[in-house]
């Protein structure tokens, strides 16, 4: 691993399937790419972080809700060969979360890493949002909503693995229709397509 002062940010990090995510010194992921394909429709920057997030609610308590990425996590960060990693703690978990990307496709993962710090069982939600925009750099750019009106979401039902969420982006890119697969490699008991329901209005 290596620590974010050693390195010049922003930082790009690439695997051999093509699938590149550039990394901010704050911790939050800038971008995603596959080649000519940005698979993220809104980029965080050195001040904010962008929706790819990860957060943790603790279910016992209202509104104790905290992003495990970037600046508004109380966490400390450092890059890996294949991604980054995090860890902290945060209202009795201490938690480490591992972004790998894979060598061999066009993928990536989250590990997650829980552990309580207390005598006391804690109930917790572990929520994982990422906007998408499968398009190319200039479309999206221009204008995200324009872009992310053609997306196509389909919830579906896995009987080990609970729900996941297919998206296909139906305006055409370079002749191709990309779509994206996103699960998990526990069980998905819930699953959103529009940032207010998670978020709501408040």
């Amino acid at each position: 691993m290596t620590h974010p002062d050693t390195l010049p940010f922003p930082h790009r990090i690439e695997s051999p399937s093509g699938l590149a995510v550039t990394l901010h010194a704050n911790g939050s992921i800038g971008r995603f790419d596959h080649r000519d394909l940005v698979l993220n429709l809104f980029q965080a920057n050195a001040m904010e972080s962008g929706l790819t997030q990860l957060y943790l609610r603790r279910t016992d308590r209202p509104s104790a809700v905290v992003p495990l990425l970037g600046p508004g996590s109380p966490s400390g960060f450092a890059v890996t060969a294949d991604g980054c990693r995090v860890s902290g703690e945060w209202l009795g978990v201490r938690f480490q979360v591992t972004l790998r990307l894979a060598a061999a496709t066009p993928a990536w993962f989250w590990h997650v890493m829980l552990e309580n710090q207390g005598p006391e069982p804690i109930p917790v939600d572990l929520i994982h949002t990422q906007d998408l925009g499968l398009a190319a750099y200039g479309a999206i750019r221009m204008n995200e909503y324009y872009v992310s009106q053609y997306l196509d979401h389909a919830p579906l039902e896995h009987p080990q693995r609970g729900w996941v969420l297919a998206t296909r982006q139906n305006q055409a890119v370079a002749g191709r229709h990309p779509w994206c697969l996103i699960g998990s490699l526990g069980r998905g008991v819930r699953y959103a397509t529009d940032a207010l329901q998670v978020f709501g209005t408040a």
